[in-house]
């Protein structure tokens, strides 16, 4: 299933701009999940407290976003490991 899902949400439009291996294709931004820690780094650092409340709550969701990838990833390597 879940490569289903992934293969499912591969865009078939050209890139519009296209960094290494981070890719815009004048809809969406496709980032490999390998960057979701250095996101998520990034973004805890963020002063959030001065931004108005509906600000704050999508950019907790933004960035509850990163964490849920990166439990993920980890509970993949760890489960891994065991087999």
């Amino acid at each position: 299933m879940e490569k289903e899902l992934f293969l499912a949400s591969k865009s078939t439009k050209a890139a519009v701009i296209q960094n290494d291996d981070l890719i815009f294709n004048g809809k969406d931004i496709l980032i490999p999940s390998y960057y979701a820690s250095l996101v998520l780094d990034y973004v805890s650092k963020a002063p959030v407290e001065s931004w108005n409340e509906a600000d704050q709550e999508d950019f907790k969701q933004f960035k509850q976003f990163f964490s849920d990838v990166v439990t993920f990833k980890e509970k993949k390597v760890k489960y891994a490991k065991k087999s």
